[in-house]
């Protein structure tokens, strides 16, 4: 007899992969959902914001919901708030870079420079993108003391190797 278990129906956030499918294809049953899509087809994406936010508070991993948030906060020119949303959907397992790609509705997105940053960092902001409030204190810090504090998080294992050569770079000039 096999002691394999017998694999699992139903996906969680993490194995979302290539044939994740998002929310506006498919029959839900979440009414705030099924509002905010209706309010996407229909081109209210500040109403489809609030509905997706509503969603999030009851299911904050909720993956298509995310990437559908990124997808209003593009059309409404919010680039900085699309990446995140974007950021915490590919931190929980989505993998459909290709959709992120070519979606409509990231056209906007896609045409900011924060964008290229994303892509390059596989998918995934930066650290200095993610923490505002820490980008706005470094502004009125000294050249050296902001290379202290990147020195320093990236010893500590806070910022990859990647992040650091690129922050670098980037006060450097």
């Amino acid at each position: 007899m096999s002691d394999k278990k017998p694999k699992k129906n139903k996906l969680t956030p993490n194995e979302y992969g290539g044939n994740w499918v998002s929310d506006l294809n498919v029959v839900v049953t979440n009414p705030l959902k099924t509002s905010g899509i209706e309010k996407f087809k229909e081109y209210d994406f500040k109403g489809a914001m609030a509905d997706f936010k509503q969603v999030l508070l009851s299911e904050p991993d909720n993956v298509p919901t995310l990437f559908n948030l990124a997808c209003c906060c593009s059309m409404e020119e919010d680039a900085d708030q699309a990446l995140i949303y974007l950021d915490k959907a590919v931190d929980l397992g989505f993998k459909d870079f290709n959709r992120i790609e070519t979606h409509d509705r990231l056209a906007y997105l896609r045409i900011q420079q924060e964008y290229d940053l994303f892509k390059i960092n596989g998918f995934h902001l930066p650290f200095w993108v993610i923490d505002k409030h820490r980008a706005d204190k470094m502004e009125s810090m000294t050249l050296e003391e902001k290379l202290k504090l990147l020195h320093d998080d990236h010893e500590a294992g806070k910022i990859t190797n990647e992040d650091f050569v690129l922050a670098t770079k980037k006060l450097l000039g």
